[in-house]
């Protein structure tokens, strides 16, 4: 619902509201003091050029339905009477009406100036954000490499603390406000990115174990903002989805670009390259903020707050509903999760399988590196992904892998619903449709079964694809490509499976305590990651490859385990009837081969009899001819 055509409504009311109140001066003494009162909310509100709500308009009609509508018997017997009185008010209706419109446009268009300004700003912050955190990401094991120490122990540090300071990143937002925690943010990338250019090794682990805190703000901070200023500022819900999508669209072409910029970067300046440009896109994000964003917090943070004009405001539900655990301890957190989890074996393989493949993400970021550098030795001089030294080019094959993550995003949708048509069964009773809440689709009927086929699929798939660096003979030249080809394929189904593991959330977890439910595995798998990012100092690349697809393998066996025998039985009744259809199909052409050849052999010996007649004719028509030549 636009706003338009509300504000138009509400002066058909007013108008309606002005009639009757002209008409009735001298009828209702009880109706004019309503209409009155009606008309007295009405401007009081226009003089606040706040935007009407649906609330608001029902009320007006409530009014003109309680109290005018009283009256209009008697409007019909006095229509003559007050004919005067009318053609009098109508002069001094249109003029209100008039500056109604004026005001209501006025504030129409200081709603479409918020929108764009918030837009803007909100969408230049997230462009630069996403590019300084895929510039840091493509050379990041290059670098600690070349300074010689360990990669994996500064890579585990890493997880580690973001694992430990998961639990208290969301309530700490709440509490300080969203713009600081935004500020923190930025100052702290931008110092990250300074250190890990001089290799100094202390330098470095305080460099990751900030970077792990600073990867859990990024997740919280800037989106938790846009949604409470934008509840906050009472802006159209419509456009918020616009601006959520248009975030989504800024943030993929962002992660692309960020790969080939950091390449040139590295070109330029070598591995550090891209860690300057990280601190130039920092810093820009820093100042938007400083001098453009206004602060909001959770409801950790305060349950009430001032606003500009002094009165109190009540945070909404939604801000108290994703900080859960702001009002109680670390503990309690905890257990609330665990109890979850307990009571429901669905949603703990949920958390199991999704965590998982997470963790499996996590890893592979860590692992791709090594593995191609490994079997780049073998490749032949001018294979696509290697540069001039014979070296992987590793930002454009980073902003490869974020190109296929966007295209499998934008396929999700319409395999999910070619998936759909698939294995929908015989009776539509038999198939279980729930309503769901989906980011960039909106309200969407989801069958569940053709989003855990579909997520299923993807992550077997994904099981051999992890494998391909363990099969593949590295003295072979094509070695390199084919666990190239294999890697962006792999990235491809995580762009796919990611949007169904949000469906799949939507449809096990509550809204209401998803977040706090999902924090727990996020910790479990930080930890995880941590230990076998650490195993690599003693197992090879390939082997940890050989336990990553182990892994999806069983994600892939609980995400199957969660489609219901219910949905199974109405899958195989399908199967069956393309069968029987299938086998009745073939039956009937086969029965009907031979009266076609019965028919076939039957207009040979016609053929033969017609093609005999013409030789007799054209031989009698041939001696005739001879003896007339005689």
């Amino acid at each position: 619902m636009t706003a338009t055509p509300i504000f138009d409504d509400i002066d058909a009311v007013h108008s309606v509201n002005d009639t009757h109140h002209h008409a009735t001066a001298n009828i209702d003494s009880d109706s004019k003091l309503a209409v009155h009162n009606n008309k007295t909310r009405s401007h009081s509100k226009l003089n606040k050029q706040e935007s009407p709500t649906e609330e608001d308009e029902e009320y007006y009609l409530s009014d003109t339905s309680s109290s005018d509508q009283s009256s209009l018997s008697n409007l019909s017997r006095h229509s003559t009477a007050a004919s005067d009185d009318i053609s009098v008010s109508s002069f001094d209706r249109e003029g209100v009406t008039a500056e109604q419109k004026n005001i209501l446009r006025e504030s129409s268009a200081e709603l479409k100036s918020q929108v764009k300004i918030l837009r803007v700003t909100y969408l230049l912050v997230t462009l630069v954000i996403m590019l300084a955190d895929g510039l840091q990401g493509t050379h990041l094991y290059v670098l600690y490499e070349s300074y010689g120490f360990s990669v994996a122990t500064l890579y585990c540090l890493g997880f580690a603390t973001g694992g430990l300071m998961s639990p208290v990143t969301g309530p700490l937002v709440d509490y300080m406000g969203r713009k600081k925690a935004a500020l923190l943010y930025c100052g702290l990338e931008a110092f990250i990115n300074l250190l890990e250019q001089y290799p100094f090794y202390y330098g470095l682990v305080a460099s990751r174990m900030i970077g792990g805190f600073t990867t859990n703000l990024l997740m919280t901070v800037f989106e938790t903002w846009l949604d409470t200023e934008y509840r906050n500022r009472g802006l159209p819900k419509e456009k918020y989805e616009l601006i959520l999508r248009d975030s989504v669209i800024v943030s993929n072409l962002a992660a692309i670009f960020s790969g080939y910029l950091a390449h040139i970067l590295a070109s330029r300046y070598g591995a550090v390259g891209p860690f300057r440009g990280a601190v130039t896109c920092t810093v820009i994000a820093f100042i938007v903020v400083l001098c453009v964003w206004t602060e909001n917090y959770g409801s950790s943070g305060s349950a009430k707050k001032d606003n500009d004009d002094g009165q109190c405001t009540e945070c909404d539900e939604q801000s108290k509903e994703s900080s859960v655990s702001s009002g109680s301890s670390i503990y309690a957190f905890l257990r609330e999760a665990i109890c979850a989890y307990a009571n429901n074996s669905k949603m703990l393989r949920v958390g199991i399988l999704q965590g998982l493949t997470a963790g499996c993400l996590q890893i592979f970021v860590y692992l791709w590196v090594p593995c191609l550098r490994h079997l780049s030795a073998t490749s032949k001089p001018g294979t696509w992904g290697l540069d001039e030294d014979g070296e992987p080019a590793y930002g454009l094959i980073f902003g490869a892998y974020m190109a296929c993550g966007v295209a499998g995003g934008l396929l999700a949708p319409r395999l999910r619903s070619f998936v759909t048509s698939v294995v929908q069964p015989l009776n539509d009773n038999d198939a279980p449709i729930q309503t769901i809440e989906i980011d960039g689709e909106g309200t969407v009927a989801i069958r569940p079964m053709s989003v855990e086929v579909l997520a299923a699929t993807c992550y077997m798939i994904s099981t051999f694809l992890l494998f391909v660096p363990v099969l593949v003979q590295e003295e072979s030249p094509l070695s390199f490509s084919n666990t190239l080809v294999a890697f962006l394929v792999y990235e491809l189904m995580i762009g796919i499976f990611l949007p169904c593991e949000g469906v799949i959330r939507s449809l096990y977890f509550p809204s209401n305590a998803r977040a706090s439910i999902m924090t727990l595995p996020r910790i479990i798998v930080n930890f995880a990651v941590a230990l076998g990012v650490v195993s690599t100092n003693i197992i090879s690349v390939k082997t940890a490859f050989g336990i990553v697809g182990t892994l999806m393998a069983v994600a892939t066996i609980l995400q199957v385990s969660l489609v219901s025998q219910r949905e199974w039985s109405s899958l195989f009744s399908r199967v069956n009837d393309l069968g029987e259809k299938l086998v009745a199909s073939v039956t009937n052409l086969s029965s009907s081969l031979p009266k076609a050849a019965l028919s076939r052999r039957s207009s040979v010996p016609s053929l033969c009899r017609l093609s005999s007649a013409n030789h007799r004719t054209y031989g009698t028509d041939a001696k005739t001819k001879k003896n007339k030549h005689v």
